[in-house]
């Protein structure tokens, strides 16, 4: 079973397409899959849109807890034994998820994407291309991009593990210290449109 898990706040304009694309991409693996999304107290149609389509599962907070308790919350509800994760925005696209998956069979425990062709404001590029340095120095794993919404783990390694923060920046470097197998691709990224 694969678990795709997206928090949401105010992405009206992005969670119907983004159902979708999820859909289309999982459906030729022929392998059972369920998506989650955590409703992060949306003060748009987010909610309601959400809760028309199918196959979903909605979660919906009444205040906003932040991303990371967002997702915290869809790993704790997770049934599935591979574990992705990935923003409602659309700059990550879903049909790299399989990619993510078979690069996982390789045997691997967690597969970050990697956005090398990054289509953000420039401040956010520099800022990303710093604190990636930083973490990588002080954590001794050298991956190119940690803040790549776009990331596929072995639920067996998450268990146990409570978000908070911006502590899902740094799941790859926690489940690393635990001896966790973990690579890297290049996924595509696009422009936010919408949210």
């Amino acid at each position: 079973m694969i678990s795709v898990i997206f928090p949401a706040y105010n992405e009206e304009g992005s969670v119907r397409e983004l159902h979708e694309r999820i859909v289309r991409a999982l459906t030729p693996l022929y392998e059972p899959f369920e998506i989650i999304a955590v409703n992060n107290a949306s003060v748009d149609r987010t909610r309601e849109i959400l809760m028309s389509l199918r196959p979903i599962t909605t979660i919906s907070f009444a205040y906003n807890i932040g991303q990371t308790a967002a997702i915290d919350a869809g790993i704790h509800h997770a049934t599935g034994d591979i574990v992705i994760i990935l923003d409602a925005d659309l700059q990550n696209d879903p049909a790299d998820i399989p990619r993510l998956i078979a690069k996982m069979r390789e045997g691997y425990d967690v597969v970050v994407g990697w956005r090398k062709d990054r289509h953000d404001p420039l401040g956010r590029k520099v800022f990303s291309r710093i604190a990636n340095f930083i973490t990588r120095r002080i954590a001794g794993i050298s991956l190119h991009d940690y803040g790549c919404a776009l990331r596929a783990f072995k639920r067996k390694d998450l268990e146990g593990l409570r978000l908070y923060g911006v502590m899902h920046v740094f799941i790859p470097v926690i489940l690393g210290g635990r001896g966790a197998r973990i690579a890297e691709i290049e996924v595509k990224h696009y422009e936010r449109t919408a949210g």
